[in-house]
């Protein structure tokens, strides 16, 4: 039996909300004793019914603010709680506030996740036996909720199971424990998951307020991975990214360039370079070093701050570079770090008197080349102090893509703050401020995109997602050319969770063929990186893999099965498909790396009607063979890569 997931069930009776806390060291689990219900009202919207509850805490005075949304299609919902002091009075001490206090009862409980970015298994998949491997602990202390731990996680249990997601940008601690009433039975097994941000105990002052994490409940029926993670995936693409124009974000073939020692002129003649080959660009990617320092004087990354645009490089504050690109059908992105000043602070504080130093919370990465002091997105003041600064370049150069950098750990500096009955506030209202700094942008443009990047993949958190995408899913492999195993990697394990990201693909000399190294880089952005300068730059080959690739996006939202178990290896092969029942069509990819000795495997492939005839042929045209859904699904295809450092794509067609 499918768990059921629901406003109205979760509504029902506020005594059993799986909502819990400590009020001056008193537990509280759910929102009946001790509360009075002020008012409820329902909105129902385009993808979504939102249900808001406004309760009263007796004992405090606070103002609770429930909202919980249902998913028509989708046994989901989700919930936040804000709570907020009306009164002229301080409250007590609200602390172990567990945005997720739930239990879940079926036997054979195991916990699924991946790990997040960072490190030689960024991306590796895991399942947790609960009732074997004892109790599940995930926790993100860096303030980068999703550096080496991602906080989506699939609970299996009983005939199906639910996932459960945390949306925070901040610290945030998840725990699962199975309790099992008979030793060595698994009848009556209940699983207690609870959630939240890591720490927080704290008094609210008149007037102020605080609000948990986003949590996300996703239940379905069967225990079976792979339908359940493209249910997954059905639900985060319709629900979840932020659509424009009806759509979610349109693939992109892009080139990129750091703006430092770059001027305009310089990315105009690359963009038509491009177009003058038959390669026009979706994106040109203006990255880091476009600014001066707070005086106007040019510096390069990592100083950041100012976010005052060098006109000696870029007197057309882009414009011509949006308009080069636009004149090929594409669009304009263009990098920010704006909760950074790596300036000489008292400098920076001179020569920006609009700027208040409070402002400043303290130093982030001491005594590194990231050291810089981290600016209080929780001060509105502030927020606005950097909107005034962002909003007019977004405009006057029509940038479509907004990418926010984020390059140090906040939490630290957030501890700072941290006094006895005030710990975890600073946090809170960080995590608020920088989701708020978001919605701003977006009110501003309401058809911009805006891409996610911290360190690579540092900040991918469900409410983050469903703002903006994750253009880098790590920066591990930043610069490398031997990084190919796991980019092939993240490919098989990262989309599972969220459809859209990109690989970097680098045109200097590398271990294996351009064509290798492009066709590790599928995913819904590519960067085909080549020198525009160079005569021997294969133009040919940039078109022929530009145009595969477009046809391999066209399957980026479909459903998603692995051919090969996860690895990161350099001698084992990895494939995976992408199929799309009502076209009756996918793709495969299929990667043998540098040192791989098999030459042949056979693949079974997923997702097929057992009795239609499929034709399977490669892209390069070696192969073509005709056979059932059954078959194919079944007894599998014998593929040949016949040599090392051989990716082969494989069209899937319905006859």
């Amino acid at each position: 039996m499918m768990h059921k997931v629901n406003a109205e069930s979760l509504l029902a009776d506020l005594a059993a909300f799986p909502l819990s806390f400590r009020y001056d060291g008193v537990l509280c689990r759910g929102l009946s004793a001790g509360f009075f219900e002020v008012s409820r009202e329902t909105v129902t919207e385009e993808k979504q019914v939102r249900h808001t509850v406004v309760l009263t805490h007796n004992a405090s005075g606070a103002k609770l603010t429930l909202t919980v949304c249902d998913y028509p299609g989708y046994n989901a919902c989700d919930w936040v709680v804000w709570m907020e002091n009306p009164t002229e009075v301080a409250t007590g001490v609200f602390s172990d506030v567990m945005a997720i206090d739930m239990d879940f009862a079926g036997a054979h409980p195991v916990m699924q996740g991946m790990a997040g970015d960072c490190g030689r298994d960024m991306y590796k998949p895991y399942a947790h036996d609960l009732c074997t491997d004892g109790a599940f602990v995930r926790e993100s202390v860096s303030g980068r909720p999703t550096h080496g731990v991602f906080p989506y996680f699939n609970l299996a249990f009983g005939t199906g199971g639910c996932f459960v997601a945390l949306g925070w940008p901040g610290c945030w601690r998840v725990d699962a424990r199975a309790e099992t009433p008979t030793e060595g039975s698994a009848e009556g097994t209940v699983t207690h998951v609870t959630g939240g941000q890591q720490t927080l105990a704290t008094t609210l002052l008149p007037g102020e307020s605080l609000r948990t994490p986003l949590v996300a409940l996703l239940g379905y029926e069967g225990r079976d991975e792979e339908a359940a993670t493209n249910l997954w995936r059905r639900w985060f693409i319709d629900c979840n990214m932020r659509h424009v124009d009806g759509r979610p974000m349109p693939p992109l073939f892009l080139a990129f360039t750091l703006s430092q020692g770059w001027t305009s002129r310089r990315m105009v003649d690359v963009i038509r370079t491009y177009a003058a080959h038959g390669v026009p660009l979706d994106c040109y990617w203006m990255d880091a070093g476009w600014y001066t320092d707070a005086e106007g004087k040019p510096v390069e990354w990592p100083h950041t701050g100012s976010l005052r645009i060098d006109e000696e490089r870029f007197p057309d504050h882009f414009v011509d570079v949006t308009n080069a690109v636009e004149e090929t059908g594409g669009i304009s992105l263009l990098w920010f770090e704006p909760e950074v000043v790596r300036q000489d602070k008292e400098t920076f504080l001179a020569a920006t008197p609009d700027f208040r130093a409070e402002w400043m919370l303290g130093v982030a990465f001491p005594d590194t080349w990231l050291e810089g002091q981290l600016l209080d997105l929780g001060n509105p003041a502030c927020r606005a102090w950097l909107l005034g600064r962002i909003l007019p370049i977004l405009r006057e150069a029509r940038i479509a893509v907004y990418r926010q950098d984020f390059n140090v750990d906040p939490a630290p500096v957030w501890k700072l703050h941290d006094t006895e009955g005030r710990r975890g506030l600073t946090e809170n209202r960080y995590a608020v401020g920088y989701l708020a700094l978001w919605d701003a942008i977006i009110a501003a443009f309401p058809r911009i995109w805006m891409d996610s990047c911290a360190s690579g993949g540092g900040r991918n958190d469900l409410e983050t997602m469903r703002r903006g995408i994750p253009a880098q899913s790590s920066d591990y492999w930043d610069g490398r050319d031997d990084g190919y195993d796991e980019r092939q990697a993240t490919m098989m394990s990262f989309v599972r969770w969220i459809p859209y990201t990109k690989y970097w693909m680098y045109g200097g000399e590398a271990q294996g063929s351009f064509t290798y190294r492009a066709r590790s880089c599928y995913g819904q952005m590519l960067p085909l990186q080549v020198d525009t300068g160079d005569p021997d730059t294969p133009w040919d080959e940039v078109r022929r893999l530009r145009e595969e690739w477009g046809y391999v996006t066209t399957f980026h939202y479909a459903d998603f099965y692995p051919l090969t178990e996860w690895n990161n290896d350099t001698d084992r092969w990895r494939g995976f498909e992408y199929f799309d029942p009502a076209r009756d069509a996918g793709v495969a990819q299929l990667f043998r790396p540098a040192f791989s000795a098999e030459e042949t495997q056979v693949i079974r492939l997923r997702g097929l009607a057992p009795d239609r005839t499929y034709r399977i042929s490669d892209t390069d045209g070696t192969f073509s063979v005709e056979a059932s859904g059954r078959a194919l699904c079944g007894k599998g295809l014998a593929v040949t890569l016949d040599h090392p450092l051989y990716a082969m794509v494989l069209r899937i067609d319905a006859v």
